[in-house]
């Protein structure tokens, strides 16, 4: 008989960050970029929420496994790199944005079609905002998608993946003016 079994599980947390001490006091040039220091980096504060479910089940002899969540992150401060452009200088710093919110899903599927052959499917939709100025974060994927095909033989495993990134809604455009991101 098929053999089926479900669990439910919720997640409510802060958080908080600390800077590494990199994005403070880094002061590099590398491929064409200069990362400089920021000293007055402050923290990340957030809170979390997620809700996920799974279910797992036997189709004849397949073992199929369904997971699937929702999430929601409230952040302040949120460290992240920018393009820094004044009288003195043009680089990359990591600074804080004010607010961000990232809400989303995550979703997959695996099977074991045959006792050394197995497969996976995941997707993840974020909508990635950064309160600050009403648009997506910088550099964000809104969709990622992740196929898999694994064969086993022995201790041996051999992978075969597809990976699918959407295109970034927002990217700094002053990269792309200088030339150095198409």
């Amino acid at each position: 008989s098929d053999v089926c079994s479900s669990d439910l599980r919720m997640n409510v947390g802060r958080s908080f960050r600390a800077p590494a001490l990199l994005e403070r006091y880094a002061s590099i040039r590398f491929a064409g970029f200069t990362v400089g220091r920021n000293p007055l980096l402050r923290p990340e504060i957030g809170w979390s929420a997620e809700l996920g479910a799974d279910w797992s089940t036997t189709l004849g002899a397949v073992p199929i496994l369904i997971e699937g969540a929702v999430f929601h992150n409230e952040l302040r401060d949120l460290i992240e790199p920018q393009f820094v452009v004044d009288a003195i200088r043009s680089e990359i710093q990591f600074v804080n944005i004010t607010k961000a919110r990232i809400q989303g899903f995550e979703g997959g599927i695996k099977m074991k079609v045959l006792p050394w052959l197995g497969f996976e499917s995941a997707m993840t939709a974020l909508a990635p905002q950064n309160l600050t100025t009403g648009k997506d974060l910088l550099f964000r994927h809104n969709i990622m998608l992740v196929q898999r095909a694994l064969a086993t033989w022995g201790d041996l495993q051999v992978n075969v993946d597809y990976r699918y990134l959407a295109r970034q809604r927002e990217v700094d455009e002053r990269l792309g003016n200088l030339g150095l991101v198409v």
